[in-house]
């Protein structure tokens, strides 16, 4: 679904637009969001930038970040700039249960409602559509979309630093199954407008804390278990391991890829233990689906090889409830 042609006319006229994403927001997320918000304010338009949640901290360098709101820091003055929103644009996903809070107070206001997403599944409630779940990130929704819009301010080095830090945090630097021929065009155009594709690849990749690769060690070395002959693959975090850390849920973010790289390894799931839920990471290799895993029994969803999911048992039997339903999914793998 791309209605480019809705879009633009939902936009005319307009000068009060409201960018939202998802809880937790990942690079795609911020990078998406930042790279309309710049557009937007550089077409004319009033943009506000909401957050559900704060960004991690190596989130930070992304230029505007420090411009958005946070819902959780202040609802008040967002829901004064939710009732004055004359159009909202909802970015890397497309079902509002995963705005948090935020999603409930955008689903009561009566402005057009447009969706920037990759994610399988998008509600059909929202008043036009900028989805494929053929791209690898949101990041090529949005290229695609300001490229109808408006060609030549896709030239601004700003928004061109936003869209291809999103796009390579996304596609795995461009090494995931859904990165096709033109994800690479839209880089390599991206390239062509000055950006330093080596100093953002350093950015999204490069840039961990001593405290947050510690804490990595410590969870490959002693959290980490194999199970059906190494084709499974569970680290799981207690609270109180993150006290001990002094970190918390924003450091683990790409941990549940680490096991991947071991051979034998189909299946890698991350579980972590956060508030009174079990929020948990699923990657794949190959056919196995395991968005199906986090939607059958774990209230989630995602694409098939890169899904999340939440559990209200403890992490001992969230653990035990994984390993117990991903087996039956790895006897049917087949390796692409």
């Amino acid at each position: 679904m791309k209605d480019f042609e809705k879009i633009k006319t939902l936009l005319a006229g307009k000068i009060n637009i409201l960018i939202t994403t998802h809880v937790r927001p990942d690079a795609d997320a911020i990078g998406s969001s930042l790279a309309l918000f710049h557009f937007l304010t550089k077409s004319g338009f009033h943009a506000s930038l909401v957050l559900p949640n704060a960004p991690a901290e190596y989130y930070q360098w992304f230029p505007g970040i420090d411009e958005a709101f946070i819902f959780d820091k202040n609802a008040e003055k967002i829901k004064q700039i939710v009732s004055e929103s004359e159009l909202i644009a909802v970015v890397d996903f497309s079902q509002l249960s995963r705005n948090g809070e935020l999603g409930k107070l955008i689903a009561s206001s009566s402005a057009p409602k447009i969706v920037i997403d990759h994610h399988p599944e998008p509600e059909m409630i929202f008043d036009a559509y900028c989805w494929d779940i053929s791209y690898c990130a949101a990041a090529e929704a949005v290229f695609e979309l300001l490229e109808f819009l408006d060609e030549k301010m896709l030239k601004d080095k700003i928004i061109s630093e936003c869209i291809y830090a999103a796009l390579i945090a996304d596609s795995g630097s461009f090494s995931y199954s859904g990165v096709s021929p033109g994800t690479h065009l839209i880089a390599a155009k991206l390239m062509e407008n000055g950006i330093d594709h080596s100093r953002l690849d350093k950015l999204i990749f490069k840039s961990f804390t001593s405290k947050r690769l510690f804490f990595w060690g410590y969870c490959l070395s002693e959290k980490l278990t194999l199970y059906y002959d190494e084709r499974l693959a569970v680290i799981a975090v207690s609270a109180e391991e993150f006290n001990r850390f002094q970190t918390d849920y924003t450091d683990t973010e790409n941990l549940v890829n680490m096991p991947m790289m071991i051979e034998k390894v189909r299946v890698s799931v991350l579980i972590v233990e956060r508030g009174k839920k079990i929020k948990l990471s699923f990657r794949s290799k190959g056919d196995i689906p395991v968005n199906e895993v986090a939607k059958d029994y774990f209230e989630g969803g995602g694409h098939k090889n890169a899904a999340g999911g939440d559990s209200l048992l403890s992490l001992e039997k969230t653990v035990e409830l994984v390993v117990e339903k991903v087996k039956g999914f790895l006897e049917g793998f087949h390796e692409n």
